[in-house]
């Protein structure tokens, strides 16, 4: 979405949405951004209309546009 790829991942030992430049996908210390900080349940399932980002996170339904950042 708008030149960054979008992806669920647990490096930081919680599961979350971050975010990296395209540009940096194969570079050896990518700049990743954290958007969701997450410590209760992981967030799963991730899928995108290619303008937004729809996942679960426990049992709620998380509705994430890289427009506005929330």
């Amino acid at each position: 979405i708008e030149e960054r790829l979008y992806f669920l991942s647990d490096h930081d030992n919680w599961g979350n949405l971050y975010s990296v430049e395209l540009s940096e996908v194969l570079s050896p210390a990518p700049e990743i951004t954290q958007h969701t900080k997450f410590r209760d349940y992981y967030a799963r399932n991730a899928q995108s209309d290619g303008q937004r980002i729809v996942f679960h996170q426990g049992a709620e339904v998380h509705l994430f546009s890289p427009e506005t950042g929330v």
